[in-house]
C-alpha cells in the first residue's frame, strides 16, 4: 500500500487530461496507480478505450454503472441522484445529503476508493473531494486535492450549486495533505478562503509528444486561419464575437475552425450570426470532437488560436483554459479575451499573442487586420509561442513540481 496512489474523478479519463497526465507520470516513477471514474458522456468513450490500451499498467476502474454495459446500476444511480438533489433543496445545510447530490455516483466512488487501499488519494475535481477524503479517513491514510477550477465560482454566489460547493470545500479542503491549483488566481482564492494552505500552481499544459513541426511562415494575402476548441460548443463562449469580428475584417480572407460537440441548434445559431455579418458559411468549419493528439495536429494547420473566455462567472474569469496553454505546442499565436487570468498569462509571456477587450468586436477585428497586414508580427508571435512551449510550457517541465509534492508525501 505504501506506493499505491488512487486518483478519483467524477467524469471520464479522456475528458480529464490533467488527471491522465498525473496518473501516467506516477506510473513512470514506479508508483502503483488506480484511476476511479464515472461514466459521463458517449463521445469520451473512444478516448477512454485508447488510454486503457496505451496504459495497461494503470488500473482503470469505472464505478456507477453504464447506460449500455451496466444499465441497471446506471439508471438506479440516476434516479437516486434525482431524489437526493430534491432532498438537498429541503436540507441545504446537511453535508451528507449535499455531497451525495453534487455528483451522480458519489456513493459508488466513495465505496470503491475505500476498498482500494492506498497511501494517497487524489481528488481531481470537487465531486471527487468528499469520496477521496472519506476513503483516506477510513483507511487512515492521506488525500490531496487538485483545484482544476474555482468550484464555488462556477455559478452565482446564492445558487444552490455554489452553496453545495462551499459546504463540501469547508468540510474537507483543510484536511488535505497537499493542494494544487490550475491557475495562480485560483490558488490565491483558495489560500484566501483557507489561510494556512499553500496551493501549488500546476499549469494544465501538455506533453512535448504533442509538439508539432515549427510553424510555416504566414504570407501576405494568405488566408488567415483561426482555431477554437472545447469539449462542447455553446453560447457564452465568445464565438459570436469572433464571427462578428470576422465580418469586420477589411479583406474577407479569413476562416475559423470550431472543434467540439455542437448541436444542430447551436450550429444553426452561429451560422445565423455569420449570415447577419456578411460571413460566408464556408468561412466556418465545424469539426466533431477528436482524440487529444489530433487536436494539436488540427491546430498546427492554423495561424491563430482563440481563447475567447467571456468571464461568464468568477471561475471563468480566473481560470486558465486548456486552449491558451495548448496553442503554443501547435505553433499558433494566441488571441485571448481580457479575463484576469488570461491577461496575467500574456503579461508573463509577452510577444506570444494579443489581448482584446471582451465585447469589443472592432478591437478584435483590428487584431486580425494587424496580423494579416503585418505577417512578420504574426510569425514572430507564433515562433515565440512555439519556443515557449519547447522551453517550459510543457508537461515534462511542469510535472516535476507535481512529482516533488508526491515524493514528499508517499
Amino acid at each position: 500500500m505504501r506506493d499505491h496512489v488512487v486518483l478519483l474523478s467524477a467524469g471520464q479519463p479522456s475528458s480529464n487530461p490533467r488527471l491522465v497526465k498525473e496518473a501516467v507520470s506516477l506510473v513512470e516513477k514506479g508508483y502503483k496507480v488506480a484511476v476511479l471514474y464515472c461514466y459521463w458522456t458517449t463521445w469520451a468513450e473512444k478516448g477512454d478505450e485508447q488510454l486503457f490500451r496505451e496504459y495497461p499498467s494503470i488500473d482503470w476502474i469505472r464505478v456507477g454503472g453504464h447506460p449500455v454495459h451496466k444499465k441497471g446500476l446506471y439508471w438506479f444511480t440516476r434516479l437516486r441522484h434525482r431524489w437526493v438533489r430534491f432532498l438537498s433543496g429541503i436540507f441545504p445545510g446537511n453535508l451528507r445529503i449535499q455531497q451525495g447530490a453534487y455528483i451522480r455516483c458519489f456513493y459508488e466512488l466513495k465505496s470503491a476508493a475505500t476498498r482500494c487501499k492506498a497511501a494517497l488519494y487524489i481528488a481531481h475535481n470537487l465531486g471527487a473531494l468528499a469520496p477521496a477524503a472519506l476513503a483516506a479517513s477510513g483507511n487512515k491514510t492521506l488525500f490531496g486535492f487538485d483545484a482544476e477550477d474555482y468550484y464555488r465560482g462556477q455559478s452565482s454566489d446564492d445558487s444552490s450549486d455554489a452553496k453545495k460547493a462551499i459546504l463540501i470545500e469547508n468540510a474537507y479542503i483543510r484536511g488535505g495533505a497537499y493542494h494544487t491549483a490550475a491557475s495562480p488566481l485560483i490558488a490565491a482564492r483558495y489560500e484566501e478562503h483557507y489561510p494556512g494552505i499553500r496551493p501549488v500552481v500546476i499549469n494544465n499544459v501538455f506533453s512535448l509528444q504533442f509538439l508539432q513541426a515549427p510553424p510555416a511562415p504566414y504570407l501576405l494575402n494568405e488566408e488567415l486561419k483561426l482555431f477554437w476548441f472545447s469539449q462542447t460548443v455553446g453560447t457564452g463562449r465568445g464565438l459570436e464575437e469572433v464571427i462578428v469580428a470576422m465580418g469586420k475584417v477589411k479583406t474577407r480572407n479569413i476562416s475559423c475552425t470550431i472543434l467540439g460537440s455542437c448541436s444542430t441548434g447551436m450550429k444553426t445559431g452561429l451560422l445565423s450570426v455569420a449570415a447577419s455579418n456578411g460571413v460566408l458559411e464556408q468561412q466556418l468549419r465545424f469539426v466533431e470532437p477528436v482524440l487529444l493528439p489530433e487536436i494539436f495536429r488540427l491546430a498546427a494547420d492554423h495561424h491563430i488560436g482563440l481563447a475567447t473566455e467571456t468571464g461568464m462567472n468568477l471561475n471563468n474569469e480566473i481560470a486558465l483554459s486548456n486552449k491558451i496553454l495548448s496553442y503554443p505546442l501547435a505553433g499558433a499565436a494566441i488571441v485571448a479575451s481580457d479575463t484576469s487570468a488570461q491577461r496575467l498569462f500574456l503579461e508573463a509571456h509577452p510577444g506570444t499573442g494579443q489581448l482584446y477587450k471582451r465585447g469589443n468586436t472592432d478591437g478584435l477585428a483590428g487584431i486580425f487586420d494587424l496580423f494579416m497586414q503585418n505577417p512578420e508580427e504574426l510569425n514572430a508571435a507564433r515562433q515565440n509561442a512555439y519556443d515557449l512551449a519547447k522551453r517550459s510550457l510543457n508537461w515534462e517541465y511542469e510535472k516535476e513540481a507535481f512529482l516533488e509534492i508526491i515524493k514528499g508525501i508517499v
